[in-house]
């Protein structure tokens, strides 16, 4: 059950009318939510009207919406802490996250996926990146969980913040450590501390894109590269390749991770039948994989739900892969 700040939000009314309204502010998920949500009406006999709203005007709308506007909001992390902040949703009651989840049994999900294979070669057939040098284990992986709990609150234990899960995403910010070092600088903490050195520094972004992949033996030391996670999507392979060539050269990673979560209005007159629709939604794996295959957004499976998929799912594939990544580069860094 969702709770506000550690109260238990309040149960369906007898007699309360049938009818969710669902916003949602992520870009391509709207043919995912709306096959769902007809499946939410066919299980439940209830109406669901779900519209897309632009994230920068989701505060101001729900600000605006006393006593009215969505019953369920899917949005990002980023679009969400406003909400939070002003007590305009739900809120979870602490739970560990799924991918704190991932990463406590990844040893055991390698061993499951790979049997006796090194998991570079396993993960990214015909590529055996250097970057993933060794098994995870459960030291490097605890090491892990406390890296993406330096760069995200809901990634940290007991977390208040997360709402219900269904996607997640990251970029990964390579700097190389040459530069810093003859520049007199130290790796950032995390990306705000990045965009102050690049306003400091005058350093340059630039987002690799599939099909386009750039090489650190062509790269600008005086540019950040960032890779997004939809590349884990896209070109797994070629993301790969390009990773392994900018840490041949000493490039160093900054991290940015967000979440994209189900959560109750404060404002619904249909909390109770809201809550059905998130438990109903979240409860389904199959839906996390189709974000992942129609929106490139990464399917928040914890290792139950991987381990049910089957090692055939690419929704459990781009899970290991994404969470081996995070905990090569966490070897580097933290």
């Amino acid at each position: 059950m969702i709770s506000a700040l550690g109260n238990a939000a309040p149960a369906a009314a007898q007699g309360e009318t049938q009818t969710l309204l669902v916003w949602y502010t992520l870009d391509n998920v709207g043919p995912v939510i709306e096959r769902v949500s007809a499946n939410f009406e066919a299980a439940f006999g209830a109406t669901v009207d779900v519209q897309y709203v632009r994230p920068q005007q989701l505060f101001d709308l729900m600000a605006k919406n006393s006593g009215g506007g969505p019953d369920v909001i899917f949005a990002s992390s980023d679009d969400v802490g406003p909400l939070i902040d002003n007590r305009l949703v739900f809120t979870g009651i602490g739970s560990r996250i799924f991918l704190a989840d991932v990463l406590e049994h990844l040893p055991k999900l390698i061993i499951e996926m790979c049997a006796d294979e090194a998991a570079a070669s396993c993960l990214w057939p015909r590529v055996a990146p250097g970057l993933i040098t060794a098994q995870p284990t459960d030291q490097l992986t605890s090491r892990a969980e406390n890296w993406l709990c330096s760069s995200a609150d809901w990634m940290c234990a007991d977390n208040t913040t997360s709402g219900e899960p269904l996607s997640w995403w990251f970029n990964i910010y390579l700097i190389d450590e040459a530069w810093l070092a003859e520049n007199g600088y130290y790796l950032p903490a995390d990306v705000t501390g990045l965009d102050e050195l690049r306003s400091d520094a005058g350093l340059d972004y630039e987002w690799a894109e599939a099909g386009a992949l750039p090489l650190a033996d062509t790269a600008d030391s005086a540019t950040v590269y960032i890779f997004p996670s939809a590349l884990l999507v896209q070109d797994p392979q070629g993301l790969m390749r390009s990773l392994d060539s900018f840490n041949q050269q000493g490039y160093l990673p900054v991290l940015e991770i967000g979440i994209d979560s189900l959560f109750v209005s404060v404002n619904s007159a249909n909390t109770g039948l809201a809550q059905d629709y998130i438990d109903f939604v979240a409860g389904d794996p199959l839906t996390k994989v189709d974000l992942m295959t129609e929106a490139d957004l990464l399917p928040a499976l914890d290792a139950v739900a991987m381990q049910t998929l089957g090692e055939d799912s690419t929704g459990t594939l781009a899970m290991l892969r994404a969470a081996t990544m995070l905990t090569a580069y966490t070897e580097l860094v933290y």
